[in-house]
This record gives structure tokens, C-alpha cells and sequence, in this order.
């Protein structure tokens, strides 16, 4: 686990498209929206742009920009990671420092998974998981972090269309959003480019 090769994320975003086709096929009446939680919320933008219209709307939780800083920052220390150690050899850079970041404004730190979620019982489950908390590879990241630049081009968010509906949702104290902040980035992000229905929601002490 938390491995990605070279064009791993296309691969990713291909299988959600398979997994669409088999959801239309079975249900063809209905409208489908998608719902798409940290990680698969940057999927998810990678989604909409090679796949116009396929979806009435999407929701977004726990999100951020493909035009947030972050990225061009990983981008290339991900490929330095690669060129020196490997692909699949496990970054331990990116984690501590996401670790470390994540958890500067709890009071209530226990372990180095408290930001996940606000309920201390959720986290020890999650610290317990054999199949959690895996360290992701240096191919891992740089395909994350290319992945992220892309949803950010004005070039392929302009290929949405502006009657896809967004909600983008994220709890205040939640680190992956940056505090809430990423909401109104996201925001930006979209209605630049010309989508109209987006709604914000932001739970207050949630993360």
C-alpha cells in the first residue's frame, strides 16, 4: 500500500470512470453525483475535467486547491526522493513534516493521527488498522502532487461544465482544508472559470 507508479493517478481517475459506467448502466434514470473525501476529493477534480457532464454534481469534503502552494513545493522534492532512493521507497520527509504541520494546533494530541477526526475512539481504531497509517512512496506523492497542479490549470477547468454543481464542505479545525480556508480557494478556483452552482459548508470545531 501507498505505492503509485508513473501514470498511477490517471489509472486511478480510469477506474472511477469504469466504476461510473457500471452505475449507469444499472441506474440509468436518476441523475449521479459523486461524493469524495480527502484524498479522493483531488481524484475527483482530476475527474470532472477528462469527463465533462458525466456527473450533476460532485461533493467535495476535506479538500484543498490544486493552486495552493503545496504542490509546486512537493513537486520537486517528491522527484528528488525518486531519483535518489526509488519510486517505491517510502518517503519519510513528507509524513513527518505532514505530521508534525497537521497536529500544531490541537492542545489534545495523543498520537501523530489526531488530526484525522475529532473522536479520540476514531483515531485509535485508525492507529489499531493494520491496513492504516502505511507510509506512502516518493512515486506516491510526486503523482499526487502532479495530479493536484493539473486540476489547478485554467486549461482543463475551463473543459467543466458551468452547470456541474459543487459542495464543498470541510470541518474548521480540520488541517487537511487548512483550517476552512481551502473552502473559499476552492471557490475561486471554480467560479473563475465559469461554474455557477457552488455552495460552501463549513462545520464548526469538526475535523
Amino acid at each position: 500500500m501507498g505505492k503509485l507508479g508513473r501514470g498511477d493517478w490517471q489509472r486511478l481517475v480510469n477506474d472511477m470512470r469504469a466504476l461510473h459506467d457500471i452505475a449507469q448502466k444499472e441506474h440509468s434514470g436518476p441523475p449521479h453525483f459523486m461524493y469524495a473525501h480527502s484524498m479522493g476529493s483531488f481524484l475527483a477534480q482530476t475527474f470532472l475535467y477528462p469527463h465533462p457532464g458525466t456527473k450533476r454534481g460532485v461533493v467535495l469534503q476535506g479538500s484543498e486547491s490544486g493552486r495552493f502552494w503545496v504542490w509546486p513545493v512537493m513537486l520537486p522534492v517528491s522527484r528528488l526522493g525518486r531519483k535518489f532512493r526509488g519510486a517505491d521507497a517510502a518517503s519519510r520527509f513528507v509524513p513527518k513534516l505532514q505530521s508534525i504541520l497537521f497536529n500544531l494546533k490541537y492542545t489534545d494530541k495523543r498520537t501523530e493521527f489526531d488530526w484525522l477526526n475529532s473522536d479520540a475512539t476514531v483515531v485509535d481504531s485508525y492507529v489499531a488498522d493494520p491496513r492504516c497509517g502505511w507510509t506512502a512512496s516518493h512515486g506516491f506523492w510526486l503523482e499526487m502532487a502532479q495530479g493536484m497542479l493539473a486540476n489547478g490549470r485554467a486549461e482543463n477547468l475551463r473543459r467543466i461544465p458551468g452547470e456541474t454543481r459543487l459542495l464543498l464542505t470541510c470541518g474548521s479545525m480540520d488541517p487537511m482544508s487548512d483550517y476552512g480556508n481551502a473552502l473559499s480557494r476552492l471557490e475561486k478556483q471554480y467560479r473563475d472559470t465559469g461554474l455557477k452552482h457552488i455552495e460552501t459548508k463549513q462545520y464548526e470545531g469538526m475535523r
